[in-house]
Parts: C-alpha cells; sequence; structure tokens
C-alpha cells in the first residue's frame, strides 16, 4: 500500500510542483528545550522575499518559543543583523510553505502573514505532541471552519433538536 501511495503522490502534479525540494544532506536536529513557555526563544529572519509586498516589506522576523513553539512572525523593510538558529529556521521553512500555498499574488503575501502563523499554532508539532495555540492557552481552539452554528442564539431561534 505505501509503495502504491508513493507511486500516486509522484505522479500528482501538485504535490510535486509544492513539495519541498530538499539540496541538503540531513543534519541531526539538536533539541533545545525550555524549561517554563516564553522563558527561552530562537530567532532568526527569513532571506529577502522576491518580490516585496506593495508596502515594500522584504523580510519576515521569525521568534519561536522553545517550549510551547509559539511564533511571532512580523515583516519589515530592512534587516541590520541576521541571528541563525535551527528552531527557528525550521518554523521559517514551514511558514514559507504555507504562504506559498496560501498566496494568489506574491506583492501581497504579508495580507496572509497573521493566517499563515495561525495555521502553523494550530497545527499539532510533532516534538512536542501538541498545538502550540494549546499550550500557550491551555484549550484547543475552535477555528471558523470547525464551527456549523455560530451561537447559541442561532440554535434557539431555529429551535434545533439536539440531534440536529
Amino acid at each position: 500500500m505505501e509503495t502504491d501511495w508513493i507511486r500516486f503522490v509522484q505522479k500528482y502534479h501538485q504535490c510535486q510542483f509544492h513539495g519541498d525540494l530538499i539540496h541538503a544532506p540531513l543534519n541531526q536536529l539538536n533539541m533545545t528545550s525550555s524549561p517554563w513557555p516564553f522563558k527561552a526563544w530562537g530567532m532568526d529572519v527569513i532571506d529577502p522575499i522576491e518580490p516585496s509586498t506593495s508596502n515594500g516589506y522584504w523580510f519576515i522576523f521569525v521568534a519561536i518559543d522553545y517550549f510551547t513553539k509559539w511564533v511571532e512572525a512580523p515583516s519589515y523593510k530592512f534587516v541590520t543583523k541576521k541571528v541563525m538558529n535551527e528552531a527557528a529556521e525550521a518554523a521559517n521553512k514551514n511558514i514559507k510553505w504555507i504562504l506559498l500555498k496560501m498566496i494568489d499574488n506574491y506583492k501581497h503575501w504579508h495580507e496572509n502573514l497573521p493566517f499563515s502563523l495561525l495555521g502553523y499554532c494550530t497545527t499539532i508539532r510533532t516534538s512536542i505532541g501538541a498545538t502550540p495555540y494549546l499550550l500557550v492557552y491551555g484549550i484547543e481552539t475552535v477555528l471558523p471552519i470547525k464551527v456549523d452554528i455560530l451561537s447559541l442564539r442561532i440554535i434557539q431561534k431555529a429551535e434545533l433538536s439536539d440531534a440536529k
């Protein structure tokens, strides 16, 4: 079954187009941990994104909390110093991948950056077995796509049964 799946994915155009291109040999990741949330952060800058946004932003500064894997990523026009970090670089790769999936017009990538961060922070990280959102807020998020009925008031007005 696994062989069939690999063949299917190799033939599927979108998987090949959006798949990760890995040109470097694999390196062992070093675990960096933190004793509690927001004690230690990793920081990095995503290289200039071509073309710049419509308002002239080229860079994304990524900061990731080692404990919760929570990511903050504001965009900037200029960066004067670049700090390298393995955890932040892994987050960079994921954020860039999410942005590429979301954008139609590269000039407006900064408008989708908050949504890509929401997607990143509400996805289970295999290294911690939970979402960063859960570790930061103590509850899982309810995304708009999960909510079929927007409020209890709508249920009461429509007089829906428990089954419905």
